[in-house]
């Protein structure tokens, strides 16, 4: 017999590995998997004590979820199950089932009508519309936090601004989304392709220098291989337009490319189990052409065959295999060339859209008027600019507000002057004033508060004495960060400032907003390098979360402190670090981060691990850090651990670089064990000390 324990810490777990997943299907097909646990393994009670709660959480998933592309056997599969959970429920889940019931019958028949336009006439020949973009298949993954494989694929549209300028520089690219360190490279290998296929094709030689950004909407990770064929084609096709303005390059809208692609332009496979998730995507959508590898057309072919036995009434998918991305310019059902009269073009553009024109001209007229007459209506400051020795304060027009110069001897961190200087109404006064920091002729670092007319509300200089036993430290402190944040929850902000020593140690000041009096000083055996606010514990109040080094303890730390009692020092383990005259801190937790194997191996100019920032994700809870170990072929090894709000560690991430470094010391006998993830998460997060806070693994 199963015990009611049993479940309920089986739920809980289950309910933690939901808050890891990003793709809302998974999220639906994993709570239709544990109903259907429920259902074989305990009796029906034990159904209806969880039913309402994941009836929620699908119906919840299902509201955010694009199901275009989705099987139509997995939504009718939920409908089956849903239907039979019915016979078992209560009335209060009854209502919730209905509406779920009705909702993915209503996608299956909105998918079979997408899929319908599969047969109508293509246009896009007429060259009248303006087809801009390159339809990608992308696998849904999930493998980063929660390591499950992935279920779904869905169909995105890549879009490109490419400009072409003079100078020698070498060509920018940027992409809107995520991207790894490995697909920056491809990246930088797709231009290059697409310039050799141009030579090939045309002849012409492309000699300016490019910026290129690439973008799509909604979420997208670009962490695979699978995409650059598309991205190729449509840096090529883009190319083209700028080089050839007498013909006019664009893909048919209804295709749909996968695949990489060397440097010669040959189309290499993808994985073959993502590729059948996209076929799948692209087979329950309105796409008619499927273009991917020739080395794949059978494995294709085959699972397209017997997609369609089981989907008798679904329009066929053209696949499409191609050895080489050249061949796609000579099949006139994908690509098509076009030229282009100008005058001819523009005038029907015109006439198209004068009904829109006529608007943008009106709304340019009135925001022209607007910004003559009221552009200096709103004083607030909302950015600042730094150029040579003067900061400038600008309001959300870019216009200057304020000019302060600084002291030549002044230094700001030029690439986030953010860290340095902040805005906030600092006396209730319902006007923002601006907190910066400037460097005084003795060299002291001051903290300065003044109203958008340039009046010195307060003025305090960073100074403080910390009586270690065998080093004293007085007055050598450098800010670093600047935050006004209402942590305790009174309507007013507090300043917050962590200024640092060149070695050891760091100081946190929270000072009054309206006075810049000290309320508290938190004193850190080592650099801080991050300070991030967030309610962790639902108290109504803002808890301060600090990372960084210890020299004391010798690691990385990451630090929670309660604002309304942090006074004092890190906690002491060796004498020399013990502070006279300051008691320790009461810290709500406090961890050390030893290096990893990995990190014990590489080329570093780090002693210990390097806690660089913060993130957090406030409606998932959980809390990310940044630690750095050291440098590996130039490239920077970090981990990431990421702890919940109960301050538990959940997962440890690795960057691409320490996965390569692991990787070459264990092949090259330099370590015992492959160092992964699961290594991070079994044997180091034994050796994570904490300090202060909840224990974790092996911590005594």
């Amino acid at each position: 017999m199963k015990y009611p324990v049993e479940c309920e810490d089986q739920f809980q777990e289950f309910k933690r590995n939901l808050l890891l997943l990003s793709s809302e299907r998974l999220k639906i097909k994993k709570c239709q998997e544990f109903l259907n646990y429920l259902t074989t393994n305990y009796p029906p009670n034990y159904l209806n004590a969880y039913l309402l709660e994941l009836i929620n959480i699908m119906t919840k998933s299902a509201e955010c979820a694009d199901f275009t592309g989705t099987n139509i056997a997995f939504l009718k599969d939920l409908v089956k199950d849903l239907q039979s959970f019915m016979a078992d429920s209560n009335k209060s889940s009854r209502q919730g089932i209905d509406n779920l019931i009705d909702k993915f019958s209503s996608e299956i028949k909105r998918i079979k009508n997408d899929t319908a336009q599969r047969d109508l006439k293509e246009n896009y020949q007429n060259g009248d519309s303006d087809n801009t973009g390159i339809s990608v298949p992308l696998v849904e993954d999930d493998s980063l936090l929660s390591n499950e494989t992935p279920s779904f694929a869905s169909v995105k549209k890549l879009h490109c601004n490419l400009v072409l300028t003079s100078g020698d520089a070498p060509d920018e690219i940027s992409f809107g989304q995520i991207i790894d360190h490995d697909s920056q490279i491809y990246l930088k290998g797709d231009i290059e392709t697409a310039k050799n296929i141009i030579s090939d094709l045309t002849g012409l030689t492309v000699n300016r220098k490019l910026q290129i950004g690439i973008w799509t909407n909604g979420k997208f990770s670009l962490t695979g291989k699978s995409a650059h064929l598309a991205i190729t084609l449509m840096l090529t096709l883009e190319i083209l337009k700028q080089i050839d303005p007498g013909r006019k390059y664009y893909a048919n809208p209804q295709a749909c490319f996968t695949g990489l692609c060397n440097c010669k332009g040959e189309v290499l496979s993808v994985d073959e189990e993502g590729l059948k998730l996209k076929i799948e995507a692209c087979f329950f959508s309105n796409l008619k052409y499927f273009i991917l590898p020739k080395s794949q057309e059978t494995i294709a072919k085959e699972y397209l065959k017997e997609l369609k036995e089981n989907n008798p009434g679904i329009p066929d998918l053209n696949i499409v295999a191609v050895s080489n991305i050249k061949d796609l310019f000579c099949d006139r059902r994908l690509i098509s060339i076009k030229k282009v009269n100008i005058i001819v073009r523009g005038g029907r553009f015109i006439r198209r859209q004068k009904k829109t024109i006529g608007v943008v001209l009106i709304f340019l007229f009135i925001a022209a008027l607007f910004e003559i007459l009221y552009s200096r209506t709103n004083p607030d400051p909302v950015s600042a600019k730094l150029t040579g020795n003067s900061l400038s304060i600008l309001n959300k027009y870019k216009e200057k507000l304020l000019q302060i110069h600084l002291n030549d001897r002044s230094s700001y961190n030029r690439d986030n002057i953010y860290d340095e200087v902040s805005f906030g109404d600092l006396n209730n006064r319902g006007k923002k004033d601006v907190v910066y920091k400037d460097t005084g002729k003795n060299g002291i670092d001051h903290l300065i508060a003044v109203t958008i007319k340039g009046d010195t509300l307060w003025n305090k200089p960073v100074k403080k004495r910390i009586d270690y036993p065998d080093s004293p430290v007085d007055a050598s402190y450098i800010l670093r960060k600047i935050k006004l944040e209402d942590c305790d929850g009174n309507g007013k902000d507090e300043v917050y400032a962590i200024a640092i020593n060149p070695f050891y140690p760091s100081i946190v000041l929270q000072l009054d907003a309206e006075t810049g009096k000290e309320r508290q000083c938190y004193v850190n055996s080592g650099n801080l390098l991050d300070i991030h606010f967030a309610d962790i514990n639902g108290d109504s109040t803002k808890e301060i979360l600090l990372t960084g080094i210890n020299n004391d303890w010798g690691g990385g730390c990451f630090i929670v402190l309660n604002p309304m009692n942090f006074a004092g020092h890190s906690p002491t383990l060796n004498e020399k670090y013990a502070v006279k005259g300051i008691r320790e801190s009461d810290e709500i937790a406090y961890f050390i981060f030893p290096k990893t194997p990995v990190g014990n191996k590489i080329e570093t100019d780090y002693e210990w691990n390097n806690g660089k920032d913060i993130s957090v994700n406030k409606e998932f809870k959980w809390i990310r850090l940044t630690m750095q170990e050291g440098f590996f072929n130039s490239d920077i090894v970090s981990f990431y651990p990421v702890f919940n709000f109960n301050l538990n560690i959940i997962s440890i991430e690795t960057s691409a670089s320490y996965e390569r470094a692991a990787e070459y010391y264990y092949k090259t006998g330099g370590l015992k064990m492959m160092v992964d993830p699961a290594y991070l998460m079994g044997q180091y997060e034994k050796k994570i000390i904490a300090v202060r806070g909840p224990f974790l693994s092996g911590n005594n």
